[in-house]
C-alpha cells in the first residue's frame, strides 16, 4: 500500500481525531483520580478538540507523502489526542495507547508492503524495542516518569525507526532533550508558585514531539 493522497490523509486524520475526543470524553476516570486531584476528561472541551484537530490536519498535510506515511498519520491524530490529554491530565488514557500501537503496527505493515518489507520490519522492530527498553529500564529504577511514557516510547521508537537509525537517535535525543528543560523550568516555577501536583508535568507531549523535530531538521538539512 502506498503513501495515500492528500485528500485521504486529511479525511481520515479528521474522524480519527474526532473520534478520539469522542471516546476521552466518555473514558471512565482512573482509581487515584479524586485522591491527586486529577482533571476529569469530560471538562476538555471545545478549545481542546478544535485545536488539536486544526493541528492534526496540518501535521496530516505534511507528512501524507513520507515514508511510513500511514504511520505518521496515527501519530498525528490519535497520537496528538492522547499528547493532549496528557497535557491537560498528566494521564496518558491506557485505552487510547493501545489504540495507537494498533494503528502504528497497522501502519508499518502497510509501509512494508509498498517498499522494503525487511528495512522496515527490522528499524522499527530495533527502534521500538531500542526506544522502550531504554525508557523501561529509566522507569525501573527511578522515577522520572509514568509507565504511559515507556508504552509511548515504544511507538516513538517504531515509528523513528522505520527512517534509519540517525532519525530514531535525532528524535528520541530532541524529544528527551525538551522534556528535560521543560522539565526543568517546571520545577523551578514550582518552587516559587507551589502547585497541588508538586513538579510532576506531562511528559508526554514532549516525547511526542521529537520525531516532528526531527523531521524539521531534515527537511532543513541541504
Amino acid at each position: 500500500m502506498s503513501a495515500p493522497p492528500l485528500a485521504l490523509a486529511v479525511v481520515l486524520t479528521l474522524v480519527a481525531t474526532v473520534a478520539s475526543w469522542f471516546w476521552v470524553h466518555r473514558m471512565p476516570e482512573p482509581d487515584d483520580a479524586a485522591e491527586v486531584g486529577k482533571r476529569p476528561y469530560a471538562s476538555l472541551g471545545w478549545p481542546w478538540w478544535v485545536s488539536t484537530v486544526v493541528l492534526s490536519v496540518v501535521l496530516a498535510w505534511w507528512t501524507h507523502d513520507q515514508p511510513a506515511a500511514w504511520v505518521w498519520l496515527a501519530w498525528c491524530s490519535v497520537g496528538l489526542v492522547l499528547v493532549a490529554v496528557d497535557l491537560a491530565t498528566t494521564y496518558l488514557p491506557a485505552r487510547l495507547q493501545q489504540v495507537l500501537t494498533g494503528l502504528v503496527v497497522a501502519g508499518l505493515v502497510a509501509a512494508a508492503a509498498s517498499g522494503s518489507w525487511t528495512t522496515v520490519a527490522s528499524a522499527a522492530l530495533g527502534g521500538a524495542l531500542a526506544a522502550g527498553g531504554l525508557f523501561w529500564l529509566v522507569w525501573r529504577f527511578s522515577s522520572a516518569f509514568g509507565f504511559g511514557d515507556v508504552r509511548l516510547a515504544f511507538t516513538l521508537g517504531a515509528l523513528a525507526g522505520a527512517h534509519g537509525w540517525a532519525f530514531w537517535w535525532t528524535s528520541l535525543l530532541l524529544g528527551t532533550a525538551l522534556g528535560a528543560v521543560v522539565g526543568l523550568v517546571t520545577s523551578v516555577v514550582r518552587r516559587r508558585r507551589p502547585h497541588p501536583l508538586g513538579s510532576a508535568f506531562a511528559y508526554g507531549p514532549w516525547l511526542w514531539a521529537g520525531p516532528w523535530l526531527a523531521l524539521a531538521w531534515a527537511d532543513l538539512m541541504p
